[in-house]
Formats: structure tokens, sequence, C-alpha cells
């Protein structure tokens, strides 16, 4: 399941063939005649089956000496207004024929890391899997192929409501909103050249500070 994203999964792809060959005896008739030895059957190679490919993502967070001059959002908690200082991160999809991308993140907050082909934003203090923000990019799929769907990968919903087109920032997307027992999951699909560009935040009830504050990362988010 998706939200046990502290577990780092390392997929290796072994590709492999064994090669086997025996060679045959020849007969002799008379002490005189030559031996002639049966050819050695060429080996076939046992056919390994395909396993789909995780698209690598990978991200970059400026050093003290790249760090950008930090930018001011505001940002609505509670009805009221946050000044949330953040600074930039990149990454990109290439591997995957994907795009690249930036966006402003609380980093005093929160920590940036990719995990199974997917940029998470996620607590610094605290080992929570509630809260996080998920980027991540499906090759050859566009929102209306996604779908709903893509919200049982989180769980078990018990509302998943469609709330249709809307803007994220510069951004055009279709919103998904699912809900577990625990959870809130808001789905982002943003359709690009050669796939689609998946932005989910997940958080409770509890901590509605947490979604706003990465739905503001998730609005600055600019595609290359």
């Amino acid at each position: 399941m998706k939200r046990l994203i502290l577990s780092v999964l390392a997929i290796a792809l072994c590709l492999g063939c064994f090669a086997g060959c025996k060679s045959g005896e020849g007969s002799v008739t008379t002490p005189n005649t030559e031996v002639t030895a049966t050819p050695t059957p060429t080996a076939t190679p046992i056919p390994t089956p395909d396993v789909p490919v995780t698209p690598e993502v990978v991200v970059t967070t400026p050093n003290v000496q790249q760090e950008q001059q930090p930018a001011d959002v505001n940002v609505e908690i509670h009805g009221e207004e946050e000044v949330v200082t953040m600074t930039a991160v990149s990454g990109t999809f290439a591997s995957a024929g994907g795009p690249s991308f930036t966006l402003l993140v609380d980093r005093e907050r929160y920590q940036v890391n990719d995990v199974s082909g997917y940029c998470y934003i996620t607590l610094r203090t605290g080992m929570s899997g509630d809260v996080y923000a998920e980027i991540g990019f499906r090759s050859g799929q566009t929102a209306d192929s996604i779908g709903t769907g893509i919200l049982s990968e989180y769980g078990v919903m018990s509302t998943v409501t469609d709330l249709g087109r809307e803007q994220l920032g510069n951004n055009s997307v279709i919103h998904l909103r699912g809900e577990t027992v625990q959870n809130i999951f808001d789905v982002y699909l943003l359709d690009t050249n050669g796939g689609c560009v998946t932005l989910v935040t997940s958080t409770t009830a509890e901590t509605e500070a947490h979604r706003a504050r990465l739905t503001a990362s998730l609005e600055s988010l600019e595609i290359h």
C-alpha cells in the first residue's frame, strides 16, 4: 500500500538464460573407420517474461552554495492567512519519457525524497505516514484513462468524489477526492506530453494545516 512510503523498495531486474549442450559419441564399424561426432545441438534460451519497470524520478534540492532566494507564500489556514517561506525543488521523469518539474517546498517542515519512482514530500519531524504529498508520472496514460480508479491504490475508500476540472496554480487538472476511515486523499491529474502527472496529498481531519501547506506546494508546480 502506497501509504507505507517510508519503506524504500529497491527493484532489481535480473535477466538471464541457461545454455545447455550435449555431445553424442560416434560409432565405429571397423578399426580403420573414422569416428563421426554427433553435431552439438544449439542451446535454446529460456524466454524471460516482460517485467514492468518503475519510472525513475531524480529529485534535486539545492545545497547551501546553490540555495535560491526563498519565496514567501500566503497560505490560508483555518480561515486566516499565514506566510510560509518556501524554496525551490526540482525533479525529472526523463527516464520514463516524462517531463521535468520544479515546485516550492517549506523545507523547515518537510523533506523531499524520491522513492520507487515517486517524489515524496514528508514531515521532517515525526514518523507519520498519514501526512505527505506525492508526485508521479504515468507514461502513455491520461487523466481520463486513470480516473477515480487511482484512489484504490491508497486504500479502501469509504467515499470517492470526482470534483471535475479546476485550476491548481497555473495548471488545469482533474481533481478527485477519496476518504478512508482515517485519511483524506486529494488527487490531481495533469495531462502532459507522453503521459499524465499525478499529484496527491494525504492528510487527516486533524492535519488540515498540512493539507493547506502541501497543496500550496503543488500549486507552485511548473512543468518543463
